[in-house]
This record gives structure tokens, sequence and C-alpha cells, in this order.
């Protein structure tokens, strides 16, 4: 849909608001991993809560584009429209990615507490857990990286930085209370 609309009266600018459901496709239909399994984290709400206001506010554009109010129509569709829509959806994926590793190290300290209850821990089982808690902490590290990268391509690096070192105070307070607490192997 093109739309001629006037920005000031010796300016004359054409805006033209794209049908978007084509180029959305990849957020609606997320993609498949090699191996034909989905995303290790359930990530279809989010996907499509994005997608939503996608729609709304290009919705919104279309109306005040046709209300020839081309102020509102570039508002409604700026970059600081689209950057906080990503970010509030990258802050979604991330938080999301930090509950599913903090279950997988939920349930590898359940195992280990029962394995300690059971009396001493043999040297396949030591094995067990520490390749498990080696690869908590790689799943950690590469969380981190890759929401980095994706974090500063969408926020300015400040901010991006701010958040994480949140995310990683948080994470030093949670690692404490655990180390306080678990015995070490006997």
């Amino acid at each position: 849909m093109a739309r001629s609309v006037s920005l000031a009266s010796e300016h004359h600018v054409s805006l033209e608001i794209p049908e978007l459901g084509p180029y959305l496709g990849r957020l609606v239909a997320p993609p498949v991993i090699e191996t034909g399994q989905r995303h290790w984290i359930p990530l279809e709400d989010i996907r499509y809560e994005l997608v939503t206001e996608v729609f709304v506010r290009s919705g919104e554009a279309r109306e005040w584009c046709a209300a020839d109010d081309p102020d509102l129509t570039i508002a409604t569709l700026g970059r600081s429209v689209w950057l906080g829509l990503w970010e509030r959806a990258l802050t979604a994926v991330s938080q999301r990615a930090s509950q599913a590793i903090n279950a997988r190290l939920g349930n590898g300290i359940l195992a280990y507490a029962d394995a300690y209850k059971a009396g001493p821990i043999s040297d396949a089982a030591a094995k067990t857990f520490l390749d498990e808690a080696l690869a908590i902490e790689d799943a950690e590290a590469k969380l981190r990286r890759d929401y980095a990268a994706k974090l500063t391509a969408a926020i300015p690096a400040a901010k991006a930085a701010r958040y994480l070192q949140i995310e990683s105070k948080i994470r030093a307070v949670i690692r404490y209370e655990l180390a306080a607490n678990i015995p070490l192997v006997k």
C-alpha cells in the first residue's frame, strides 16, 4: 500500500507501509534444528507476542498514514518502537533460557543430594556429576555470549552491559548460596 502524504507545504514524500506478513514467516514458524528438533527452550509464545505487536504497530501506522499524519506514521514504526519490541523479546528469551539452565542445575543438585544421602559417591557417579556441572557452566557461558551479541546489536552497548552485569550478579548470588549448602563429594 503506497500512500502519499505531505510533510510540509514545500516537501512531498511518499510513505509506503509494506505488507509485513511474508517477512514475518520466520518469526511465526520457528526454525527447525538439523536434527528435526525445536530450540532447547520453548519460544513460541514470545515469538507470537513479538509478531502480534509488529502487526498491531503496522495497523496503527496504516491508520495514521490513511489520515495523512506522517509524523505519527513514522513515530508508530520508528526505530525506538522496533528496538523496544525487540529488547522486550530478547529479555524474555534470556530469562526463559536462564530458567531452563536453573532447572537443569536444580535437577543436577537433587540427583547429587540423592546420591550423597545414599552413601559414598562412586567415581563413575562423580564423573557424571562433574560432566553435568561443566556442561551447565558451558551452557551459561554460551548463553551470555549469544545474548551479549544480540543485545548489543539491538540496544546501546552500555545498556546491554548493564543488563548482563545485573544478570551476572544475580547468578553469583545463586552460585554462592548453592556452594554454601552443597557438601563436597566424599
